[in-house]
């Protein structure tokens, strides 16, 4: 009885139905905005459906389902796919072969992320407490769990594990992000469009296709704040269900997910207060699900991190705030990688005449989401230096994104067109 209850939400949830239901029949006509929700929808459910051990056959059936559902679908609907430009198709092309072209060799990738994926392969998706085991606390166990359960479960017909046939998990996060970009680009202006895309899959370059988490992070949480931004200038369009899930993915990625969708709640909230649209909180619902879930998956895995000092952060933060060697080091870095960011802000200003005042969500976003980096940063027990050094170019990517998204955005037609 119990699987035939999870095979029948599995199917609910699968296929047309749900972005039918979600989008309307007019938005589902929109065969990108179609697969966004889609693959997206399909990530939440099948962890839903391994945090919960359900067989496999029924996770085998489950996108049995959703892939005919939605080729059926798809097929039914081809006039309505609007041709990307052509520079996007290889740019879809290069990543999703890069993906396979080198192994896991870079620490987080190998150590982390596919290495916590390893355990999962072996002992067959099952919650386990060897996480827990304090002799592997280097590759920080109570990171979050969702790709590497993922990871696992693609590689569940494999016998064996190497460094390149994992990469394929790579996939999951890629397909998304790319629909996601054509869905919520597809009414820019031909310039912004391209401007954004050559940000949004540059500006993490080697980070999508490496096995690091930050790139797709970054790339989701964009993507989730552009989807939110259209739904409140367009209730009707129901892009806030996209917006919804990719931040409910974002929560599930990594740690720093979760702190990202809070402070865009609360600039949100700010942000459009005078709008009182708040009432529709309806499509907060897989937000929710996968707070949820988090919380259910570290209370399953009870593990610390065993790298850290047991001192207060707060002891650290008061001794470095006022160290002007501390203070210095982290400016450094924060010039070191976002300066390229006020350079594009002249030229854009220069070449397109760009409005004194770009003030909007994503960058009301960035700068909060800076504080937080810089208290972290300060209040963290490592060795100040060396953290910089190792993380600052993963963490700020989100940052420069938010930036130049916030600047496309506010762009004025060229002055000779709109053609480059």
């Amino acid at each position: 009885m119990t699987k035939v209850i999870f095979l029948t939400l599995a199917c609910l949830a699968s296929g047309w139905w749900l972005p039918t239901l979600l989008l309307g029949k007019e938005g589902c006509k929109d065969g990108f905005s179609f697969w966004t929700l889609t693959s997206l929808s399909g990530l939440l459910s099948t962890y839903f459906l391994i945090v919960v051990q359900a067989p496999l056959v029924l996770l085998w059936t489950f996108h049995g389902v959703l892939a005919l559902s939605g080729l059926v679908c798809s097929f039914s609907r081809r006039s309505h796919w609007q041709k990307p430009p052509f520079v996007f198709i290889i740019i879809f092309f290069l990543m999703s072969v890069s993906i396979f072209l080198s192994p896991l060799r870079d620490w987080d990738a190998r150590s982390i992320w596919f290495f916590h994926a390893k355990i999962f392969h072996f002992e067959n998706l099952k919650i386990t407490s060897t996480l827990a085991d304090p002799s592997i606390g280097f590759s920080h166990p109570h990171y979050t769990h969702f790709f590497p359960m993922m990871t696992a479960y693609v590689l569940t017909p494999w016998p064996f594990w190497n460094a390149y046939i994992p990469k394929i998990s790579i996939w999951l996060l890629w397909i998304p992000m790319w629909f996601g970009f054509l869905a919520l680009t597809k009414d820019f202006l031909k310039h912004q469009q391209i401007y954004f895309g050559l940000a949004l899959f540059g500006i993490p370059g080697s980070l999508l296709w490496n096995g690091y988490m930050d790139g797709y992070l970054a790339g989701f949480f964009v993507l989730g704040t552009l989807a939110l931004t259209q739904y409140f200038e367009n209730p009707s369009n129901k892009k806030g269900w996209i917006a919804s899930l990719f931040y409910a993915i974002c929560i599930l990625l990594k740690q720093e997910g979760l702190a990202l969708v809070a402070l865009a709640c609360m600039a949100t909230s700010f942000h459009y207060r005078r709008l009182q649209k708040w009432t529709n909180l309806w499509f907060l619902a897989p937000v929710i699900f996968a707070f949820v879930m988090y919380l259910w998956v570290k209370k399953q895995i009870p593990v610390t991190d065993y790298l850290l000092n047991a001192a207060s952060p707060l002891t650290y933060f008061s001794q470095r705030i006022f160290d002007s060697t501390s203070i210095g080091l982290l400016g450094k870095y924060l010039f070191k990688y976002l300066w390229n960011v006020f350079v594009f802000f002249v030229a854009l200003r220069y070449c397109f005449g760009l409005p004194k005042s770009s003030w909007n969500l994503f960058s009301i976003i960035a700068v909060l989401y800076t504080l937080l980096l810089c208290f972290i940063y300060i209040s963290t027990s490592f060795d100040l230096n060396w953290y910089l050094e190792t993380t600052t170019s993963r963490t700020l990517v989100v940052v420069k994104l938010l930036w130049l998204l916030s600047l496309v955005l506010s762009l004025k037609p060229p002055l000779r067109g709109n053609s480059l």
